[in-house]
């Protein structure tokens, strides 16, 4: 399984675990979680979903 399908895989799995906020989506050119609405998520909020995002690949990363 290539690199990219596997983070696919794993961003699927904590979307599930941990829906993402109102106002914010994943950006696939970025290849990273960004903030379009600020009337909808604040940056706080944002910030946090970003975080566990981060913890998430870390504790993935350590397993393999």
């Amino acid at each position: 399984m290539d690199t990219n399908k596997m983070r696919d895989t794993s961003r699927e799995q904590f979307e599930a675990r941990y829906p993402v906020p109102e106002g914010c989506c994943w950006s696939a050119e970025q290849g990273r979680y960004v903030l379009f609405d600020l009337k909808l998520c604040t940056v706080a909020k944002y910030e946090r979903f970003v975080e566990s995002w981060v913890c998430w690949q870390l504790s993935r990363e350590d397993a393999v």
